[in-house]
């Protein structure tokens, strides 16, 4: 009965505190009685990309550290090797060697899920003009010194005076 009473009273302590807490809040903030209820407005957090570019760029830098780092490794390995002749070392060597062209791997496959996130290819399409010459080698210096060839790009019609 005594626990009863106490947790009680702790209780109605607790919300005593709460409800002059709140009272000296709404007092603060010159908050009337009236105003308990408020219009809560959700807010959408904003749309905005995930730092894709600076996460592959901190992704390609990590990368290209470790294979400097394995690089620096596989020559002391090879060196050491070389030095002692024994065949661990020779293994040692070879699983360094693995590793390194798996995080180059890793490199390229970086690149490649970028563009397919971005939905972009790295190397941009470019359309090439080629231009034919229907005629002799007679008929294209003739075109050249009279000018109507250009650095322009446009169709140049020359009549072929060989016939045949």
């Amino acid at each position: 009965m005594y626990r009863e009473n106490t947790r009680n009273t702790a209780e109605d302590t607790r919300t005593r505190r709460d409800v002059m807490n709140e009272i000296e809040l709404r007092q603060e903030f010159g908050l009337d009685e009236g105003d308990t209820e408020t219009a809560v407005e959700v807010v959408e957090p904003p749309k905005t990309k995930p730092h894709l570019d600076t996460d592959f760029e901190y992704a390609r830098e990590n990368i290209y550290q470790g294979v400097e780092m394995q690089a620096e490794a596989m020559q002391e390995a090879l060196e050491l090797a070389k030095a002692s002749g024994h065949p661990r070392a020779f293994e040692v060597f070879g699983q360094l060697f693995k590793q390194y062209t798996e995080a180059q791997s890793d490199l390229v496959d970086l690149h490649q899920k970028v563009t397919k996130i971005k939905g972009t290819d790295i190397h941009k399409q470019t359309n090439i003009q080629n231009n034919v010459m229907v005629g002799s080698t007679a008929d294209l210096l003739k075109a050249i010194k009279s000018g109507a060839l250009k650095d322009e790009p446009e169709s140049v019609h020359i009549k072929s005076t060989d016939q045949g």
